[in-house]
């Protein structure tokens, strides 16, 4: 009896720490009106975004509209997170639609540069240029 407790108590820790790490992973980007400005964590409350960056620092308040989070993309970010495949220095639009939340006009096939650093994400195709806080 006491082993089964033992057991059970294991497993719900572990349950408890993956939970910690995924709700650790979630992050969002903050966009005014259409345009992406920062990657970090937000949470909308009323008409207000409390926003920090990725390392749960600088906090800032934005006001809803014209800001709004967006939750689907991740602080430890990939070309993938973008609608891109990448070879070398060299990527490639492959999903048109996340890729145009952050390009406007670009479709599938079009060259773009991509450079992710520490505290910053820059994109660039033949028409624009982003570069995203992080």
């Amino acid at each position: 009896m006491a082993m089964l407790r033992r057991q059970a108590l294991i497993v719900g820790l572990g349950v408890f720490a993956v939970l910690g790490f995924v709700i650790e992973a979630h992050s969002d980007t903050l966009f005014k009106a259409r345009q992406p400005i920062k990657i970090g964590h937000g949470k909308q409350q009323g008409a207000k975004i409390h926003w920090t960056d990725c390392s749960e620092r600088n906090p800032e308040t934005f006001d809803a509209p014209p800001y709004s989070v967006d939750p689907a993309d991740n602080c430890s970010v990939n070309a993938l997170d973008f609608g891109l495949k990448c070879e070398d220095k060299s990527c490639t639009v492959v999903d048109k639609m996340k890729a145009r939340k952050y390009l406007p006009g670009v479709d599938e096939g079009d060259k773009v540069s991509l450079r992710i650093e520490g505290h910053s994400v820059e994109l660039k195709s033949p028409t624009a240029t982003l570069r995203l806080e992080k």
